[in-house]
């Protein structure tokens, strides 16, 4: 054991080297590079030839920031999975473990240890990792095959340089639960781990008053640190380098609307459209007509009893199931990986349908300049060029085919009628045109169910049963089949109840914009109209009022309080963390704070400081999950399930 006692003490000298070198004060927050940076000292560290073996959360967070090719140019010679009994022994190379700590993993390295496959191990943790399970570590390694145990603090999954999810799909558990919560621990270990990645002095910590897991989540996190605090101390003569973050805990259910809007931004758009899941998109080829289907309902008619008519619709469904499965494709939407992708992630739909044709024109002459290779230099100049063309011509397809089905989505669902309303539900105060032109949209048979639903949420939200309209929209939307909606409906405003939706979330944002005809420019032109952008695009999430006003350190203390130390100045690093899920909208609206395109007025000390207060600051936002509309709804179904059975049992 004494050889991994050396490790062991190695692994407490980790916890104080790991914390990075400071970046200078300019430096903006980029969680994407804290990711990078761990894995390429890890892979770095483990000199020669190795393996590189992951769990299933660890290797979305590697696939997200570095590509395998970029990880093989280190001597990684394989990325296996080490819960992968099928491995075999490569007893000549060293290995690499990455993985989240947990009761699974850490039994699946002891079985590792029991019967190794490699030379050496070192272990590299994602979290830290409690001395027990060190322990029952150590005492597997009979071997002494454990050089060095690290914890990396690459504990949640980094999806571009602002934003990052911990993948929680529900928050429901949390609202009843207590602290023992595995979702609530999850949350609050997590989000050590991005303070501690992030190179900064130990944070400050505000949270919404008004919602209690906020407050729960700030306390753990709170003494999180206290736990961990010699990682956050600054050397003396870094002390002047660095800046303080502050960490900010929201609650979803402040603003429910945000996720029930259909989005106009390219991003958010794909999300809302096409689902998102860490950064990969699947696209349904496939044109399924309805007499295919008429002749698969009249195969479930066939004899049971006839064995080879059953054998024979067995494999016809099989074959159709292949077919299909090989008309759906996966894409990556990575701006890190993806020029077109990074330079129009932002865009609204017409400039958007604008930038699609210019790169389809340039592809085409691109193309007609590779068929016109007449001698060796041109062939050598295109054999040069072809790898580059080859990512060209993958984004240019990956995108006309993407941007097709958000056409297609948009015409069939009718949602820039839809979207109309939504934002002027959303942005004004007119109350008898809105229920006006919502009982007309629910009376027509081209919305779909969930747009009906949906629209009637955000009135809910807006104005809840002020006007005794709700009723009768509820009778609306269950003539529609809609037959759940009452019972949605009523516990969305038990989930997001008006105490927790602050007075400026529902405050009106006044616009005269004519919505008909400047809606119908953005399908046929694609003209970059400002008019028409701001259509569909005025809504801005409660979020942006959060940010404008701590920005201009006029944030009430009240409302978003401070959870142990306290500060006076003028927040220039900010940790965002939505409980509950965060939205591309929100992703949106901190790029333009980082970027200064929202205009912030003088602070309260003075116009110069000001200026450098908007030249400086950095924002990153994460959340649970990343919503959209309809795992929203999801979440809202659970809520409403939750609270059945909790009235069931009492």
């Amino acid at each position: 054991m004494s050889h991994y006692k050396k490790a062991n003490q190695q692994r407490q000298v980790a916890n104080k080297a790991i914390v990075p070198t400071l970046t200078k004060v300019s430096d903006r927050l980029n969680v994407v590079q804290c990711i990078r940076n761990y894995i390429l000292k890890m892979i770095s560290n483990v000199k020669g030839v190795k393996v590189l073996l992951l769990d299933d959360y660890t290797k979305e967070v590697i696939s997200l920031v570095m590509s395998q090719t970029e990880i093989m140019k280190h001597e990684v010679f394989l990325v296996g999975m080490l819960q992968d009994k099928k491995r075999q022994k490569l007893p000549n190379l060293r290995c690499i473990i990455f993985v989240r700590p947990s009761e699974a993993i850490n039994r699946a390295i002891r079985d590792e240890l029991n019967d190794p496959k490699y030379q050496a191990y070192s272990l590299y943790f994602t979290n830290v990792l409690p001395t027990e399970q060190l322990d029952k570590i150590a005492s597997q390694d009979k071997q002494e095959m454990v050089k060095h145990v690290y914890e990396y603090f690459a504990d949640y999954i980094a999806l571009d340089r602002i934003l990052f999810t911990l993948n929680i799909p529900t928050m429901v558990p949390m609202l009843n639960s207590s602290w023992g919560e595995p979702s609530f621990n999850r949350l609050s270990d997590a989000l050590l781990a991005v303070l501690l990645s992030v190179k900064k002095a130990r944070p400050f910590i505000r949270y919404q008053k008004n919602s209690d897991l906020c407050r729960n989540i700030a306390e753990a996190v709170n003494e999180r640190i206290d736990e961990q605090k010699d990682l956050f101390k600054i050397p003396q003569s870094e002390a002047h380098r660095s800046s303080t973050p502050l960490l900010l805990l929201l609650d979803r259910r402040e603003d429910p609307i945000t996720p029930l809007l259909t989005q106009w931004t390219y991003q958010a758009m794909l999300h809302e459209l096409c689902t998102i899941k860490n950064n990969r998109i699947v696209i349904d080829l496939s044109e399924k007509k309805d007499n295919e289907e008429s002749s698969d309902e009249d195969d479930d008619v066939l004899d049971d009893e006839d064995l080879e008519a059953a054998a024979a619709k067995k494999k016809r469904r099989d074959a159709k199931a292949k077919k299909d499965a090989e008309k759906k494709k996966e894409v990556v939407v990575n701006a890190e990986l993806d020029s077109f992708y990074a330079e129009n992630w932002s865009s609204n739909w017409g400039d958007l349908c604008e930038s699609v044709k210019d790169v389809i024109e340039k592809f085409k002459e691109n193309n007609q300049v590779k068929d016109k290779i007449t001698s060796i230099n041109d062939i050598q100049q295109f054999m040069r060029d072809y790898p580059q063309f080859k990512k060209f011509a993958g984004e240019v397809d990956k995108h006309a085919s993407l941007v097709q089905e958000c056409r297609k989505q948009i015409s069939k669902r009718h949602l820039m009628d839809v979207s109309e309303l939504e934002q002027s539900i959303a942005c004004t105060n007119s109350h008898s045109e809105h229920i006006q032109k919502l009982k007309q949209l629910l009376n027509d048979s081209r919305i779909t169910p969930n747009d009906a639903l949906r629209l009637v949420l955000i009135y809910a939200f807006k104005y809840d049963n002020t006007k005794g309209e709700l009723p009768a929209l509820k009778k609306l939307l269950a003539s529609q089949k809609n037959y759940h909606a009452s019972k949605l409906i009523d516990n969305a405003l038990k989930f997001s109840p008006r105490d927790i939706r602050t007075e400026e979330t529902t405050a009106p944002t006044k616009t005269s914009f004519s919505f008909t005809g400047l809606a119908k420019k953005a399908m046929s032109a694609f003209h970059d109209d400002e008019e028409v952008q701001n259509v569909f695009t005025q809504h801005k999430p409660r979020l942006h009022t959060i940010l404008d006003a701590l920005f201009k350190n006029a944030l009430n203390d009240n409302a978003y309080p401070y959870f142990g130390l306290t500060s006076r100045d003028t927040a220039r690093d900010v940790i965002v963390f939505i409980v509950g899920g965060a939205t591309y909208e929100e992703a949106l609206t901190v790029h333009k704070f980082n970027i200064n395109e929202e205009d912030l007025a003088p602070t309260n000390t003075g116009s110069s400081s000001s200026s450098s207060n908007r030249r400086e600051r950095s924002v990153v936002l994460g959340g649970t999950t990343i919503l959209n509309s309809k795992s929203f709804l999801k979440e809202l179904l659970k809520y409403s399930d939750h609270s059945q059975m909790h009235a069931n049992l009492e």
